[in-house]
């Protein structure tokens, strides 16, 4: 058997020749290396010369330049977010009514005093002035004395048709004089059929069962049986209704104001005269009857009439200088508009109302209650309760619409700037 001996010397010679190849190899890379990060330092001064040349930013510069730019805009966002916050918090703050002009509340305050002037002079107070040995004379209001001339003359004119109505609309209710119950002059106040808005519904059962439903001295009600003037054409009740109430219209004491009649029940039961009951009585007995109310409400019409031809006058105005609008813009102005005249009214007939109580106040009336007109206080209410319903409205579609408004205004600005 052959035995190989292996020949350490000659593999450690091929070994070591192996190593110093690859040692000349790294040598030759490393001196090519250095070469080249050569080249590379000339490239960046040369870079660095064109740029102090040209006056680009780059490398650092630039790299700092596009930091501070991203800076910039984290501020823009930041201050818009600050902005609509404060935006947002400023329209949570502001009234739910819009704002009044210098010349909104001018307007307004005028229309007012022009009322309370009207109604201190024209509507006056009516009264019973008592002529000596002869009638009564109703005196006080110039407007209503007016309105009692109407159908007074009943030789001619609406005199003849109330007439004529009077004897053919004959009916039950019509009783003028029962003991401790009521009496010529204070009948048609204490028949409900006689209220020009609730009798009609009394006034039917009345005409239907030949009766006569009111209201004694106590503040009880009674049914009063009349068949003397008994109707035969039951279903014809409504006409004769109406044309009783048309008849009693121009007489000397006329028709009490719609829901007056309902004031009898309150009595303090002594028939003191300072109960509410005994209150009313007088007022009616002195002419505050349904004429009257006609004299008071021609101030609140007057007050409403200004307001709305301002407002007409002003809207013609914007017409013409902005030709077209969006339909979200046109509702939105609509309702800005009616809420600023509501509030126009308001200030208006809060400045008749003032007037009237200080006409109520002050010599001569001295607290009389026919001073009082109660058309402007309860036009008053009803406006108040409109601004009340106003207020307590749901203002989601308007914050809506108010914040698309702000973002197109945010995105203008930051397109021009």
């Amino acid at each position: 058997m052959n035995k190989r001996i292996i020949d350490m010397d000659g593999r450690l010679e091929e070994t070591k020749t192996t190593i110093q190849d690859v040692e000349n190899a790294i040598g030759q890379r490393s001196a090519s290396i250095q070469e080249n990060n050569a080249e590379i330092n000339d490239l960046i001064k040369k870079i660095k010369e064109i740029e102090k040349l040209s006056g680009i930013d780059t490398g650092i510069k630039a790299k700092e330049r596009v930091k501070t730019e991203f800076a910039e805009v984290g501020n823009i966002d930041s201050e818009l977010d600050k902005y609509v916050i404060e935006e947002s918090k400023l329209f949570d703050k502001t009234s739910r009514l819009p704002k009044l002009t210098q010349a909104d509340i001018i307007v307004s305050c005028i229309s007012g005093i022009v009322a309370a002037i009207i109604d201190y002079v024209f509507v006056g107070t009516p009264d019973i002035v008592q002529i000596y040995k002869g009638p009564q004379n109703f005196d006080g209001s110039l407007l209503t004395e007016l309105f009692r001339k109407i159908g007074a003359n009943q030789n001619n004119g609406l005199g003849i048709v109330f007439k004529w109505l009077s004897k053919k609309c004959k009916v039950p209710y019509d009783i003028s004089a029962v003991k401790d119950i009521m009496v010529p002059n204070n009948h048609r106040l204490r028949c409900f059929a006689h209220d020009p808005l609730f009798g009609m519904m009394f006034a039917i059962v009345d005409i239907i069962y030949n009766t006569c439903t009111c209201i004694d001295n106590s503040g009880h009600i009674r049914i009063l049986v009349n068949d003397r003037n008994s109707i035969s054409n039951k279903w014809a009740a409504v006409i004769y209704y109406l044309g009783h109430l048309l008849s009693d219209v121009c007489t000397s004491r006329g028709l009490p104001i719609p829901g007056f009649c309902f004031l009898e029940f309150f009595t303090d039961g002594d028939n003191t005269g300072s109960s509410i009951a005994s209150i009313a009585e007088e007022m009616y007995v002195s002419g505050y009857d349904l004429r009257h109310l006609g004299s008071m409400s021609i101030p609140v019409i007057i007050t409403d009439n200004i307001i709305n031809i301002y407002n007409k006058l002003l809207i013609l105005g914007e017409k013409e200088s902005i030709p077209f609008k969006s339909i979200s813009d046109k509702e939105k102005e609509d309702l800005d508009s009616k809420l600023r005249i509501l509030k126009m009214k308001v200030l208006a007939k809060g400045a008749a109302c003032t007037g009237n109580a200080v006409k109520f106040i002050a010599p001569p009336n001295c607290g009389n209650p026919n001073s009082i007109n109660m058309v402007e206080w309860l036009s008053l209410a009803n406006t108040g309760i409109h601004i009340l319903k106003a207020e307590m409205r749901d203002m989601s579609l308007e914050q809506t619409m108010d914040r698309r408004v702000q973002i197109d205004q945010v995105w203008i600005n930051l397109l021009n700037s």
